[in-house]
């Protein structure tokens, strides 16, 4: 879990600076707002009222931010471009699944975890895309990625998503 969090930060700083100064749309304010959020957040965490803000924040976001920001990534997708790539979209859902399950698997073989553990660990690691998403609208936003293949890259993380719990049951069950 650590591993994921310190991946979703890089990720974030990486792709928000290559938007910044790589990216067609030039230096964009919308491409920052991610990681200004983020300092804000850890700073407030530093705070007496933290837990407070975090409660406050979260019910704020549950019942508005996150379903604009999924309507929003619903509004980019362009079904009618995806059509002839249907081929493409299911080997990198096959890679994302294989990828993301084989790597977690190794790093919990690695902590000296036992098999059925490992692949328990690795299922769960399948359904991290949320970063993925955030990423997404970042490229989409300053024009480092079009729309077509913001699509594409969206059907890979919703899909790969919804197959970690089908994963993860039975292999939870054992454990």
């Amino acid at each position: 879990l650590s591993a994921a969090i310190i991946d979703d930060v890089i990720s974030l700083l990486a792709v928000t600076l290559f938007s910044v100064f790589i990216g067609n749309g030039g230096f964009n304010m919308s491409s920052l707002l991610p990681v200004i959020a983020f300092v804000i957040g850890i700073f407030l965490r530093k705070t007496l009222i933290a837990d407070q803000i975090f409660e406050n924040t979260n019910r704020v976001g549950q019942w508005i931010f996150y379903p604009m920001f999924f309507g929003s990534i619903g509004l980019n997708v362009s079904i009618g471009q995806l059509n002839n790539k249907i081929v493409a979209i299911v080997l990198f859902i096959l890679l994302a699944i294989i990828t993301k399950f084989v790597g977690s698997w190794i790093g919990a073989k690695i902590s000296g975890l036992n098999d059925t553990a490992a692949k328990a660990i690795g299922a769960g690691m399948v359904s991290r895309g949320e970063m993925a998403l955030v990423i997404t609208q970042i490229g989409l936003s300053s024009q480092v990625i079009s729309a077509a293949v913001s699509g594409e890259l969206i059907l890979v993380i919703i899909f790969s998503t919804l197959i970690a719990p089908i994963l993860m049951k039975p292999l939870f069950a054992n454990i």
